[in-house]
């Protein structure tokens, strides 16, 4: 006998697909997914959000709202109690344009030495629930977005604040999380449990868009009584993963920038490369015949100019040989001129980029420069880096440069 919760249909397009019922909006890209309602309402009433649209459902309205916080737009919604209303507001959010999406809950501890507001990165889910079967092929778990959970760890860690990474177990029945069951899922290392993770994520992966989620540490499950903790009244806690959300998404979106900024300013590199391997090919072919020309030419010259005067040798035929000697000269040395101008081309747009990384010292940049200080020693990084370096004389040395990029894997 098949189960229907296990009869996976991969066709992209439902009846109701939410990108043709629904009109794109002027929707910013970067939204926070907050579950507590109390945080919303003071967010809303003290800065000036606008709501952006209002998504009904039958047990009333759930708007998308929107407020300019660190010089950007960002959404923000609430997203119900449970799998299958998130991840319906979800599709009808991505639908309006959202695409990157970092999450806060709550959730009940499985360890009991997790206090209450203590933080837990979501790695992964237990799909305890129905929805997420719909969206990927049946699985005991669904492994969260790694773009996600990295934007988490990095902007928590910028903080300060301690954190966990771990699995979260998601399931549709808080009334059924049974001894057995809490044990079994201790045992497949789920640090909490709650409603809503799986189904989230499945959606995102779906769709192809970016989600990441904390959870704050609430009512505990890992003794014999279940301890409720008074954690719903943790109000300062709440609205502070709110603001945790917001700063991880403008981080993100930072990243996102000088990563961009980055490959510029490497495919910058690899067409000046390009272009000087191919000057120097060319000057490869006619060196040989440049430099025979120099040496003839001045051989001519001279001994034209200690030959005897005669009807042959004229002052316009002299200034004629001087002409065409000056041009193979240029010729000659010109090409060489051209690469050490591409070089410090090159230098100078590298000394504007580290005068950059200097200024705003979070940036994408400084996470390249440290993990290559991790990767080799400070004398490769300053034979790389510096164009003040003796190896950087030639014109061709400064692709030293170029392979400090390479190896960052760009």
């Amino acid at each position: 006998m098949t189960y229907p919760i296990l009869e996976y249909d991969s066709t992209q397009n439902a009846f109701i697909e939410p990108s043709k019922v629904i009109k794109l909006r002027n929707m910013p890209e970067h939204c926070v997914i907050c579950i507590f309602r109390e945080v919303i309402d003071k967010v809303i009433a003290e800065h000036n959000a606008k709501m952006l649209v209002e998504n009904r459902w039958e047990d009333g309205p759930h708007p998308v709202y929107e407020i300019s916080y660190q010089n950007q737009q960002l959404a923000f919604f609430h997203p119900g109690v449970g799998a299958p209303l998130a991840a319906g507001l979800l599709e009808e959010v991505i639908a309006f344009g959202c695409r990157k999406f970092i999450a806060c809950g709550g959730c009940g501890v499985l360890e009991k030495d997790m206090t209450v507001g203590s933080l837990i990165v979501v790695s992964g889910a237990i799909r305890d629930e129905g929805v997420s079967y719909h969206y990927l092929l049946p699985d005991r778990e669904v492994i969260a977005n790694e773009v996600g959970v990295n934007a988490l760890v990095k902007a928590l860690s910028h903080r300060g604040v301690p954190y966990r990474v771990g699995k979260t177990w998601t399931t549709d029945a808080p009334y059924r999380e049974t001894p057995n069951k809490i044990a079994e899922r201790k045992k497949e290392g789920c640090l909490a449990v709650e409603m809503e993770s799986a189904g989230m994520m499945a959606v995102a992966q779906f769709r192809g868009v970016v989600f990441g989620q904390v959870l704050y540490s609430g009512d505990d499950l890992s003794g014999t009584e279940w301890d409720n903790r008074t954690w719903q009244s943790r109000d300062e806690i709440r609205e502070s993963l709110f603001w945790l959300c917001a700063d991880c998404v403008n981080r993100k979106s930072e990243d996102d920038h000088a990563q961009v900024v980055y490959k510029d300013y490497v495919n910058t590199a690899k067409q000046l490369e390009r272009e000087i391997n191919s000057t120097f090919h060319a000057w490869k072919v006619i060196k040989g015949w440049v430099i025979a020309f120099l040496i003839s030419g001045f051989a001519f010259q001279i001994s034209y100019a200690v030959a005897p005067i005669n009807k042959y040798r004229s002052k316009d035929l002299n200034a004629g040989m001087v002409i065409v000697s000056l041009i193979i000269v240029v010729s000659a040395y010109g090409i060489p001129i051209t690469w050490v101008s591409k070089r410090n081309k090159l230098i100078r747009e590298h000394e504007e980029i580290r005068a950059a990384e200097i200024e705003k010292p979070k940036s994408g940049f400084q996470e390249f420069y440290v993990t290559w200080k991790k990767e080799k020693s400070k004398e490769q990084l300053m034979t790389a880096l510096s164009p003040e370096n003796k190896r950087c004389a030639s014109p061709f040395c400064f692709f030293d440069l170029y392979q400090f990029h390479r190896a960052l894997g760009a």
